[in-house]
């Protein structure tokens, strides 16, 4: 029997969800709307939207928005704002975006709001009080700002909207507004970012050019493969290239380029005071490092390029997407401005209800601090990879970010928001029969069934479940999604042989970034141990016995078929029509082993001596491991065996190198990908448990 799962309504008084009468499905269609608020005394604000919005009070940032969900539901923010003015503007910058990505799901545009002033509703949508305009500025056709992410920003300032969101007498154009279709609401449930500025400091100036027969490198996929199922505008119709742009900035001597920098990656919305003198064009260019002293602006295949015309005038310039950076270059290619004020408005889990801690070792302090911020930018809504590239809520990653908030906040909070929007959502398009997306909210499957999931990492979510409801204790949710749980495992019954293994799956099957991963053909090893783990976790769920014994024979099946008497191998294949072990052995397979419950340090004594105590050096012939996941898996034994000198030594080898450059921790132990990765935060949590092994005296300290 399917028990219904439900979550924490939302209901506004009287503002009714609106927008721009016919373009709710255009894509990139922005609108900024505005009101009036008379006085200083407080009122509240109530506001949903789709699919991203900004507000602010007189121009100043207050607050953005939404917290993602699942399609056909929104979440619903609600806060106290207090005026500083007689007469006040607040504004809501609104993108309709429209769009396919990994980041959100793609729904008709609209925005819903009311201010509710001494008990009484003093504007709302659908109501009176609100007009909008369309927000022209920000130009439309833009190419996508990564496979993952829809539109990059770009704009031609002439003020107007400057204006508009400042001076309540300002007068311009409004559109139409309509009321749309009803929505279903609820409730925020996380935390607002605190939005503090974190400011960047020039460290070099330079001249530079734009050359227009310079060739064009930048030739993602985003780019140049646009199809049907991915929102996206052919490269010749764009109406501005922001990558071909910065492509044919040339460095030169002069002053009109600045390179700033923030100390450490920060992920926000980039903001500064721009004056220009004359018809003027700045280039943003942002990147968490430098290569070779430059900002390489698509080393993440993103278009970390922001094209700005400014008319002349006074700007205070803010993006209105999330980005992830240390350094910012400024680039005047033509016309005169001035830029100061530059910074980045912190969009994180608010620092002060994160737990902080002093240690008297300065690079277990920078390791743990390193982790701490990977943590905060990677849990403002949903469970993030990285905040930068997709901003996505993948499975797998998210069990271990999900570890770190609990150690870092004593709350599940954005582990529940997580976990609700899979359980909610009533249907995954393309998603075959019983199976749930590697990330979500998504549209990430691009016409192609198989590419909007990750067979091995629906089971992730069973195990992730199994740990929220250690945390949490949260009857309701757990029940809630019995029936997901349930579905999985059914799945997975195409596959299993008469052991009971999972053998020659099809789908996309992610194991870690190392070589292992291609050790996968006909019967995958690790795959059947994480397929026991998560019986056993659902079975502990749910008080299912026989779910409990599918667990344990599989594992003595695993046992006896991949353990060779000193290791496990990896995968078998058949051959005349019977599975032979192969000689593939990796770190990964026997760190999956002992984390997954098939071995264990009194049965298998050597071989945890061998891989968890020993040097890497001194493993043997096993394939190394990877960041994501062997290390992490490493890591996690270590601590919860109580071996915290031998996890702070692997901690250090593994850690103290991101640390140092980028005050972040990373997707590899490279910087070719993300330097932001919100699993990471799982490496350093176990610190907060050590006592005072690592401490100084001050051992809990907010900052």
């Amino acid at each position: 029997m399917k028990m219904t799962y439900q979550p924490q309504y939302f209901s506004f008084k009287k503002a009714l969800p609106v927008w721009e009468e016919g373009s709710e499905k255009e894509p990139n269609t922005n609108l900024i709307f505005r009101t009036a608020i008379y006085g200083t005394r407080g009122v509240t604000l109530r506001l949903a939207g789709q699919m991203h919005y900004v507000v602010r009070l007189n121009g100043d940032l207050l607050f953005e928005g939404p917290a993602r969900c699942a399609d056909g539901y929104n979440r619903a923010d609600e806060l106290f704002v207090k005026p500083s003015k007689r007469r006040n503007v607040l504004s809501i910058t609104v993108e309709g975006l429209y769009a396919t990505g990994f980041s959100a799901v793609r729904q008709a545009s609209f925005i819903c709001a009311e201010i509710e002033q001494k008990g009484r509703i003093v504007a709302a949508t659908g109501g009176s009080g609100f007009e909008a305009i369309k927000f022209t500025e920000r130009i439309k056709k833009t190419q996508r700002y990564s496979y993952q992410r829809p539109f990059s920003e770009a704009y031609h300032f002439d003020g107007t909207a400057e204006k508009f969101m400042r001076d309540i007498d300002f007068k311009a154009e409004c559109v139409q507004l309509k009321v749309t279709e009803n929505k279903r609401f609820i409730t925020r449930n996380v935390p607002l970012p605190l939005y503090t500025p974190a400011e960047l400091k020039k460290i070099q100036t330079m001249g530079c050019v734009y050359d227009e027969n310079a060739p064009v490198k930048y030739k993602d996929r985003s780019l140049v493969e646009v199809n049907e199922y991915w929102t996206a505008v052919e490269k010749d119709e764009l109406d501005i290239c922001a990558s071909d742009i910065a492509d044919r900035i040339t460095f030169t001597s002069g002053d009109n380029y600045s390179l700033y920098d923030a100390k450490q990656v920060y992920s926000g919305l980039i903001e500064a005071n721009v004056t220009a003198y004359e018809e003027t064009r700045v280039v943003f260019l942002f990147d968490e490092i430098l290569e070779d002293g430059k900002i390489n602006y698509t080393r993440l295949n993103c278009c970390n390029s922001i094209v700005c015309d400014f008319a002349p005038g006074e700007y205070h310039f803010s993006t209105l997407q999330v980005y992830c950076a240390r350094f910012i270059g400024t680039a005047v290619l033509s016309g005169k401005a001035k830029i100061d004020k530059l910074e980045i408005r912190k969009v994180e889990y608010p620092d002060k209800l994160v737990k902080q801690l002093i240690f008297s070792d300065e690079n277990v302090q920078k390791v743990f601090d390193a982790g701490r911020e990977s943590f905060k930018q990677n849990t403002v809504d949903i469970l993030m990879d990285c905040p930068s590239r997709e901003r996505a809520g993948w499975l797998c990653d998210s069990t271990f970010i999900s570890r770190g908030e609990y150690a870092f906040t004593g709350k599940s909070l954005v582990t529940k928001n997580f976990l609700e929007n899979f359980i909610l959502a009533e249907n995954f398009p393309l998603i075959p029969e019983n199976m749930i997306p590697g990330c979500y909210p998504s549209n990430n499957d691009g016409g192609c069934p198989t590419n909007g999931y990750i067979l091995n990492w629906a089971l992730w979510f069973i195990v992730q479940l199994k740990e929220y409801a250690d945390f949490s204790n949260d009857i309701s949710l757990i029940n809630g999604a019995k029936d997901t749980a349930y579905r999985i495992l059914e799945f997975f019954k195409q596959f299993t042989n008469a052991d009971g293994l999972l053998e020659r799956t099809h789908g996309w099957v992610l194991l870690e970034y190392s070589p292992a991963n291609k050790f996968q053909q006909d019967i995958c090893y690790p795959l059947n141990m994480l397929f026991s783990f998560a019986q056993k976790a659902a079975g502990e769920l749910y008080g299912d016995g026989a779910l409990l014994d599918k667990a344990e024979s599989l594992k003595q099946r695993i046992i006896e078929k991949s353990y060779n008497g000193e290791y496990f191998i990896d995968n078998a294949v058949y051959r005349d029509g019977k599975p032979q072990k192969t000689d593939n052995h990796s770190e990964f397979c026997q760190y999956c082993a002992f984390f997954m419950g098939i071995a264990n340090k009194n049965d298998f004594p050597e071989l945890w001596s061998r891989v968890m105590l020993n040097k890497p050096e001194e493993h043997g012939d096993f394939v190394p491991a990877a960041m994501f996941l062997g290390k992490t898996l490493k890591m996690q034994l270590l601590a919860e065996n109580g071996l915290f000198d031998k996890a702070k030594e692997n901690l250090e080898s593994f850690c103290l190198n991101m640390a140092l450059r980028t005050g972040t921790l990373w997707e590899f132990d490279d910087t070719f990908a993300s330097c932001c990765h919100g699993f990471q935060s799982a490496n350093v949590c176990w610190l907060l448990d050590t006592e005072i092994k690592f401490h100084s005296d001050e051992t809990d300290v907010n900052r």
